[in-house]
Order: structure tokens, then C-alpha cells, then sequence
């Protein structure tokens, strides 16, 4: 069964569904199965995310035990027969999550064309992407081919996974657009484990090839400040505004104390809040790096007691100017969104991002992570795009309510296509009927 058209032209759930589903059939199945396709198997664990399912159990007990469900999943996902968990977790683990990383570009373009990218354009036209290590499984017996290890001084091995999240922030927007992230795990035909630097290599290379005229200011953490990173971002044509700290450019912040080089700048907004700004300019990184030069500024706000409500230093080698400051902060600081907007609503907000789904023996653990990725993806463009789904936002007054009553409805009650639900949510039955089951 395809997936309807949509009920607008573009960037709502089903147009979107429907190029995510394309994506997924043009990816090779690792396992030849006459019972499930491949496709069928990464759109069901997609709707196991869209409808903030705590477990793949549930999710494969519920769908076994329930008519509905399985006919909403071929309506609403265009699933024509369902896998169960076992089924799932076999074929997924087998698949190269480089796989998935197409599908991720197919939806930014999607957004592109719709014109919704024109909104996140910062600096020079440039795009604000912030990068963010992250864990997602962590397990002292539990590991598999590509779980990177810990040896810990009394002997035992923590084995874990983790991912870099790389989303285009704003910082007068409140959504973000997540970007494929980049698994740390054990790489093939090496024995070193994987690490953050190492994995910003592959995703910095990985932006540049999928996205090759982009205009990209990349904001990193501390851990970054490193002159083989931001040589790594000069390579691949990308500005950057990274955090700096005291204990790793320990010259670069003498300088800056000394004061002889020191430039400042100060603003007092509307609500009677400094902004102070110390800033040295084409400085040497560091005494390894004395060729490499960089911008520092150095900021606090202070409120009209005196006390310091914020402090942070960055790196750049943007021009730093009394008329860019403000803005070169407030990049700086948008850099958070990657944390409070993706890792934190991932983790708290009904997606579960640190339970274990399942782990299996090679990449189960990594693809599941990516597919949820992909569902807060869809969830952020219709969060920023779809108007019917912001009229049922509107009527249930929190994200969390209509989440519960989407899934409610869609356990119980048969649901002709995504606008009908939508409508039904908004408007009330009498508008859009949804109809119970015929159990007769």
C-alpha cells in the first residue's frame, strides 16, 4: 500500500513518511527473507519511535495482540506486514548504519527546497552546526563486535556505545534540524578504539562530501580546541567557534590576562543587563600550534546587582569586531541546543534514547539510535512546518499530551490517514469522525 500524498504539498508527516520509506527501499537487505522486507522492518521501528514506545516488546506485543495497530501501521506507515521483535532485531543488526545516512541528507533537502532553511542562515549566510558526543549504551557483560571498551584498574571492562549528534541551530529558533550522526564504535580492520576526535574526522568529511556548498560554522565544546581539529575544519572549508578553557590553551589565556593586546567592548541592553567582552585577536593557539592563529573572546552578562549570570570563552578565526561580538556570542551560546533541544529531549522526553532497545552481535544498538534520530527529525519538521499538527498541539497545550492522545487514538480507534488524526485531535470528532473497530 503507498503512503497518501499528503494532505499539503510539502513537509507534512506523510509526504515526509513517504520520502523516508523511499530512501529505506533503496537499501540492500542484508538478509534474503520471503516473510519481511527490509523495509517493512525500518518502518516499523520508525513508528515504534514515533509513538514513543519505552521497548520493542511492548511495541511487538501490542501490535501481535491488536487488529488496529497493525491496520493504522499499514494506513498511517504503509507497513504491509509487521516483523515481530526477534525478526527486527536479526535483520537490523546486520545493516551498515552508513546506510541510513542518505535518507537524513533526502529530508534536509526536502526542508531546503520548502524554504525552512532560509530561517537558520546566521553569520555570513552560514549555517550554525553545533557537534555533541553522547552515550547510548553502557554495560558491564553485556557487548558485542563494536562496542568500544573501558579496562578499569580492579579488572572489569565496561563496554558502551556512543554517537556524535551534529544538529543546525539557531539562536532565535527553537527547533533544530538533527543531521545523520556519527557512531563512536569499534571501526573494522583496526584494533584501536573509537573516540570522539577520531569520529569528528569522519563526520567533519562525512558534512562536507553530503552538503558540498554549504556555508557551515561548526561550534564545538572544549574538548575540540585542538589545532589538528580546527586544521581538519580549514581542510574542508568550515569557519568554527569553539569553547575555550583555562586548562588546555593555558598561553592563550596569559595573553588574554596580561592584557597588552586586549581589546574591549561592553553593551547594556533594554533590561539593564552588561554584556562585557574581552577579546584578543590573531593569536597563536598554542606553543605546538605557534603557526596556527585564532580569535579569543571572553564574556560575561551582568545583571544590575553585579552578579555574573553567565560566563564563557570561545575560539574562532571569524572577524571579531565590536559590530560581530554580539553575534559571534550569541552563536557561541546557541551552541547549547545541541544539549538542552536534541540529547536532553531524546533522553526525557518520550524517546528513551538510553534504553536498550536491543543489542545484538554487530550494529543493533547503532541503527536503532539512528532510526530514532531520524523520528525527531520528522518530529522537528512538523513541529516547525505542519499547521495541522500544530492546531492539535495547540488544542492538547503540551507536546507530551498530544504524544499520549496520537498514540491512544492510534491503539484504538481505526484512522483513515495522518490529517484525519490531526483534524480529529483539533476539531473533535464531529469535524473528523475516526471510527472504533468493527468487532462483530
Amino acid at each position: 500500500m503507498a503512503l497518501i500524498s499528503g494532505f499539503r504539498k510539502h513537509l507534512n508527516i506523510e509526504s515526509l513518511l513517504q520520502r523516508v520509506k523511499s530512501g529505506f527501499e533503496k537499501i540492500e537487505s542484508p538478509v534474503q527473507t520471503r516473510e519481511f522486507t527490509l523495509t517493512d522492518n525500518l518502518i516499523s521501528a520508525l513508528a515504534m519511535f514515533r509513538l514513543k514506545y519505552s521497548s520493542l516488546l511492548k511495541f511487538d506485543q501490542d501490535s501481535c495482540q491488536n487488529n488496529t495497530i497493525r491496520a493504522n501501521m499499514e494506513r498511517l506507515f504503509g507497513v504491509l506486514k509487521m516483523p515481530g521483535d526477534t525478526a527486527m532485531r536479526e535483520i537490523l543488526d546486520l545493516l551498515d548504519p552508513a546506510q541510513l545516512r542518505p535518507i537524513f541528507k533526502d529530508l534536509l533537502a526536502f526542508v531546503q527546497r520548502g524554504k525552512i532553511l532560509e530561517d537558520y542562515r546566521y553569520l555570513n549566510g552560514a549555517y550554525l552546526i553545533s557537534i555533541n558526543g553522547t552515550g547510548v549504551f553502557r554495560s558491564e557483560s553485556v557487548h558485542c563486535d563494536n562496542c568500544c571498551q573501558i579496562k578499569h584498574r580492579n579488572g572489569k571492562v565496561s563496554y558502551f556505545h556512543q554517537l556524535l549528534a551534529a544538529v543546525i541551530v539557531h539562536p532565535a529558533q527553537k527547533q533544530v534540524i538533527p543531521l545523520a550522526p556519527e557512531p563512536i564504535q569499534q571501526q573494522d580492520g583496526t584494533n584501536k578504539f573509537d573516540c570522539e576526535l577520531r569520529a569528528i574526522k569522519r563526520l567533519i568529511a562525512d558534512l562536507r562530501r553530503e552538503h558540498p556548498h554549504m556555508k557551515i560554522i561548526v561550534q564545538l565544546d572544549g574538548l575540540y580546541a585542538d589545532g589538528q581539529v580546527i586544521e581538519l575544519l580549514r581542510d574542508f572549508n568550515m569557519e568554527y567557534i569553539i569553547v575555550a578553557k583555562r586548562k588546555k590553551l593555558t598561553k592563550l589565556f596569559e595573553k588574554l590576562d596580561a592584557g597588552s593586546q586586549v581589546k574591549q567592548h561592553e553593551i547594556i541592553d533594554k533590561q539593564n543587563i552588561r554584556h562585557q567582552f574581552r577579546y584578543l585577536e590573531d593569536v597563536s593557539l598554542n606553543d605546538s600550534w605557534d603557526d596556527l592563529k585564532v580569535n579569543l573572546i571572553e564574556y560575561r552578562e551582568v545583571d544590575e546587582t553585579g552578579k555574573v549570570r553567565y560566563y564563557n570563552c570561545w575560539i574562532t578565526a571569524l572577524s571579531v569586531t565590536p559590530d560581530t561580538l554580539e553575534r559571534l556570542m550569541r552563536a557561541g551560546r546557541a551552541r547549547w541546543n545541541v544539549e538542552n533541544e536534541t540529547l536532553n529531549t531524546l533522553k526525557n522526553q518520550g524517546y528513551h534514547f538510553e534504553h536498550n532497545y536491543g543489542h545484538g552481535h554487530k550494529h543493533l544498538t547503532t541503527i536503532l539510535a539512528m532510526i530514532m534520530c531520524l523520528a525527531f527529525l520528522i518530529d522537528q519538521i512538523e513541529l516547525r512546518c505542519c499547521e495541522e499538527f500544530q492546531a492539535a498541539l495547540a488544542k492538547e497545550k503540551k507536546l507530551s499530551y498530544l504524544r499520549i492522545r496520537i498514540r491512544s487514538l492510534f491503539t484504538e480507534f481505526i484512522v483513515p490517514n495522518w490529517q484525519s488524526l490531526y483534524h480529529h485531535i483539533a476539531l473533535g470528532n464531529d469535524a473528523t469522525p475516526i471510527y472504533l473497530p468493527d468487532t462483530s
